[in-house]
């Protein structure tokens, strides 16, 4: 089954990281002030991410028991790769081409990221740190797919215990066991999209209770409000059960699975890993060359970006097409 919304739900949260980036990210590195500001944009929209592969990460657990672990974790890598490699290759490139690029990767650098070796391969500037983040969660959850954790309760309250520790010890300051583990293995927004799917599959109350405290951690650390209000609406988009909750909720459903949001939607992976480094450059290009509007460079580098992604990520897909028509 395919969720439809979801696809336009990443647009929409690619639409308003990308925004944050441009917005308020690049004014406050470079001082610069524009007309608005989506101050807010990174937090959700990584949130909104981290849910889905959270979500889709345990949805495709049994794959893990039919294929292997290794073989499961390979796949979920084969699917990030293409377009990291193309996304890597045109930042190291543009970066060779114009002087405007903000800590411009070397080809050391390129190399070593490419290996996406977690721990060790230092990752370019920019979005490219979310990839490194889910290599390190598909290892660990491989494995814990691997012995059916999942599917015990303890395993997850345990999770959840070690961050509410990490979070207790880390604002106390004192001698910290999880320091290094928690926030490079786990991450509480991917248990949160992993609550979320175990409460609506399963239908068991003790994951909607993780999902309610997991939420509450997020919100206490990120943007309160925006956050809160993703995280109190979710549970309702993957409701099927109840017939007035669809009826409600089918013209939001409706409106995400809207052309225009799938469009931004198929290529929010690729745009999200281009923008920050490229976007940046562009707008500093206009501003320092020709003089233009902040705001005037803000929108030519969100369509200029945009349409680079879209090249990019067709050609990623005829790639996996290939690649699956071989297989």
């Amino acid at each position: 089954m395919r969720f439809h919304y979801i696809d336009g739900l990443k647009g929409f949260f690619c639409i308003w990281i990308v925004l944050f980036h441009f917005t308020a990210r690049y004014p406050m590195i470079y001082n610069e002030q524009p007309f608005f500001a989506f101050t807010n944009g990174g937090d959700v929209g990584v949130l909104g991410f981290f849910l889905f592969s959270g979500f889709f990460c345990i949805r495709s657990a049994s794959k893990v028991v039919e294929k292997g672990a290794f073989k499961w974790y390979m796949d979920k890598i084969k699917r990030l790769y293409p377009c990291f490699l193309l996304a890597s290759l045109s930042i190291f490139t543009c970066s060779l081409l114009f002087d405007e690029f903000r800590n411009p990767p070397n080809f050391s650098d390129l190399i070593k990221s490419l290996l996406l070796i977690p721990y060790f391969s230092p990752t370019i500037d920019g979005a490219h740190w979310y990839v490194f983040a889910l290599v390190r969660y598909y290892i660990f959850f491989s494995i814990a797919f691997h012995f059916s954790l999942h599917k015990k309760d303890l395993f997850w309250i345990i999770l959840v215990s070690f961050i509410i520790l990490n979070g207790l010890l880390k604002r106390i300051n004192v001698f910290n066991p999880f320091e290094y583990f928690i926030p490079m293995w786990l991450d509480n927004r991917m248990l949160e999209g992993m609550f979320l799917f175990a409460f609506v599959q399963w239908g068991k109350k003790l994951y909607l209770i993780l999902y309610i405290l997991n939420g509450v951690i997020i919100s206490t650390t990120r943007s309160t409000i925006p956050c809160l209000l993703i995280l109190s609406i979710y549970p309702f988009l993957f409701e099927e059960r109840n017939c007035l909750i669809k009826k409600i909720l089918k013209p939001v459903k409706d409106f995400f699975a809207s052309k225009p949001l799938l469009f931004f939607g198929s290529v929010s992976y690729m745009w999200y890993l281009l923008h920050q480094n490229i976007g940046y450059a562009i707008i500093r290009f206009f501003r320092t060359n020709y003089n233009y509007n902040l705001n005037f460079c803000i929108l030519i580098a969100f369509l200029m970006t945009l349409f680079f992604s879209f090249l990019l990520n067709s050609f990623c897909e005829k790639i996996l097409a290939m690649r699956k028509k071989n297989v």
